[in-house]
């Protein structure tokens, strides 16, 4: 479905003839029910690091001219810098172990963690290698977590560890569905 204001599904194709909602999918067990718990790690930030963040943020859309464009990258790159700081990461890590141990307590699951940035997914999986060595291995196989980006032989050294073949991300798609497998996040 569509729905802006110079489109919509409906009024070029009529009427929904049927809905289906993730509740009625979860009742029918076509899917597992999606737990979402939103997790806060506050931008504790001296000001010296605080950049300042221009107000108009919000209203930069895709529509807007090659300046705006530009613009809207130079605003992105602060805030991606902002989040992504080793001690905000460091504060997310710390957090996510701790929750999902105790979470592991009450139920059996797995999650998925999204990241701002391919930059801020890897240095955050490594922050939480250290804090949890045994839940990493360098065989697609094996290991309790995985980075899932998209990448090219171009990217950092640091990154290259995650950027894989359609066939190792299918693989790992498999693993993450197995309830038995010990891929976890």
């Amino acid at each position: 479905p569509i729905e802006f204001e110079d489109k919509s599904t409906p009024a070029v194709f009529g009427g929904y003839v049927d809905t289906y909602t993730i509740a009625q999918a979860v009742t029918d067990e076509a899917t597992k029910p999606i737990h979402y718990e939103a997790r806060q790690a506050m931008l504790d930030l001296p000001d010296d690091k605080l950049p300042v963040v221009d107000e108009e943020f919000e209203d930069v859309t895709e529509g807007e001219e090659e300046a705006s464009k530009h613009r809207l990258k130079s605003r992105w790159a602060g805030l991606e810098a902002m989040v992504g700081t080793e001690e905000r990461i460091g504060k997310v890590a710390a957090d996510l172990v701790d929750h999902w141990e105790r979470r592991l307590e009450a139920m059996d699951g797995k999650a998925m963690v999204v990241a701002m940035s391919r930059r801020i997914a890897v240095e955050l999986y490594e922050a939480i290698r250290k804090l949890r060595p045994d839940w990493h291995s360098d065989d697609e196989g094996a290991g309790v977590m995985k980075v899932i980006m998209t990448g090219s032989a171009s990217d950092p050294a640091h990154f290259q560890p995650h950027v894989r073949s359609k066939v190792k991300l299918k693989a790992i798609e498999r693993r993450f569905k197995d309830p038995a497998d010990p891929l976890k996040i």
